[in-house]
């Protein structure tokens, strides 16, 4: 059931693609659940049929998004360069539809206007893969990312692209943004962004807390910056975009040492700290307890009912950034987003871009989204997720 949600990417290959936590299996009848979610249904989104039919090779017969199709253009642009290749699971890659997004100016702070004073409006559909059970992220930097936008003054984007959230080999803890180095990576380093990610060090100091005091949960909040640009050849931006993403719930945090080694955030209401006999304390974790103690079993990573699923997640716009003011609207860049050239290559992956300039809108305030969603409330969602 699970396969035949899958779409014919540009490439002609079959991909998976978004589909609901829970169905009813035409089989049976029966509701059952996947265990993991993507995210906004894309069929929301006011631009879901542009995207698409940019992105698929045949709308009519299939429509969707296509998660993995720019690790697969990496795999042939690797191959060519003797490079590194990158796949990432299927549970990891999450949807995210904003419709009808105001542009608003940072300082002073008001609304961006067009040529005719009207507000400035994009409609914002993105695509990323965000693991927050695993220990990959702490090593690896470079995450799929789909980021299409289409604004009202004209500036249009459909980006494909490995992302890159800082520099591989290395993450900043979520709890007070100090470097952690760590190791196993071949990935190339990024040009900005970064992984924020609990690790340890912040569960002994802000979750296992002395008697009288409460854990703060936000010490475990992960957020990825994302830093993108679509480059041309000669290096200069086509496009600029830099969503952040954010997870309140990640199921895993760094276990210490320079690896990617993980110990499970379910777990941690049978830590004590060392130092001040300190323990989990409040929200969620005096309800964790007090299931745990009536059921007389330990609730487990992958368990439904676990609070860490990974599920409760946001996201911040900032800018949506064109430069290409009457050039080509199609583009062709490495997996990275660079090199660009304007007739396909192998191993390179199709870009969409205005043939507009909006560099003349100011500043704009980075603004939040969804800080109260759940995409993983009473449908079966557990980790990995």
């Amino acid at each position: 059931l699970h396969a035949s949600y899958s779409v014919v990417g540009p490439d002609g290959k079959l991909y998976p693609t978004w589909h609901p936590p829970t169905v009813v299996d035409p089989a049976t009848g029966a509701t059952c659940t996947f265990g993991h979610e993507h995210g906004d249904d894309p069929t929301t989104s006011d631009i879901y049929e542009w995207v698409t039919d940019f992105l698929d090779a045949d709308p009519d017969e299939s429509r969707g998004i296509p998660f993995g199709y720019v690790s697969e253009a990496l795999d042939t642009y690797a191959a060519d360069r003797d490079g590194v290749t990158r796949h990432e699971d299927n549970v990891g890659h999450k949807v995210i539809v904003e419709n009808d997004v105001a542009q608003v100016a940072a300082s002073p702070r008001g609304y961006v206007r067009d040529d005719t004073g009207a507000v400035v409006t994009c409609d914002v559909l993105m695509k990323v893969h965000q693991g927050s059970h695993s220990g990959d992220a702490l090593i690896n930097n470079a995450h799929e990312l789909l980021y299409a936008a289409q604004c009202s003054d004209g500036t249009e984007v459909i980006a494909s692209l490995l992302t890159r959230f800082g520099d591989a080999n290395e993450f900043q803890r979520s709890c007070n943004g100090d470097l952690v180095a760590t190791s196993g990576s071949d990935l190339p380093d990024g040009e900005g962004g970064a992984r924020f990610i609990p690790d340890r060090w912040c569960v002994d100091r802000d979750i296992l807390v002395p008697e009288g005091q409460t854990s703060s949960i936000w010490s475990l909040y992960e957020v990825w910056r994302s830093e993108s640009r679509l480059l041309t050849a000669d290096g200069q931006t086509l496009a600029h975009v830099d969503p952040w993403f954010g997870v309140r719930n990640p199921a895993r945090a760094h276990d210490g040492g320079d690896g990617a080694s993980i110990f499970d955030l379910v777990d941690v209401t049978d830590m004590t700290d060392v130092v001040d006999d300190g323990y989990a304390c409040g929200y969620p974790f005096d309800g964790l307890r007090a299931r745990e103690l009536g059921s007389g079993e330990q609730v487990a990573k992958a368990d439904p009912t676990s609070p860490f699923d990974g599920a409760q997640r946001d996201h911040y716009l900032h800018t949506t950034e064109v430069t290409n003011g009457g050039g080509p609207s199609v583009w062709y860049t490495d997996p990275y987003g660079g090199s660009g050239v304007t007739t396909p290559a192998a191993g390179f992956v199709r870009q969409w871009v205005s043939s507009t300039d909006n560099s003349a809108w100011p500043e704009l305030e980075r603004r939040s989204f969804d800080l109260d969603r759940d995409f993983g409330a009473d449908n079966g969602v557990h980790a990995p997720n």
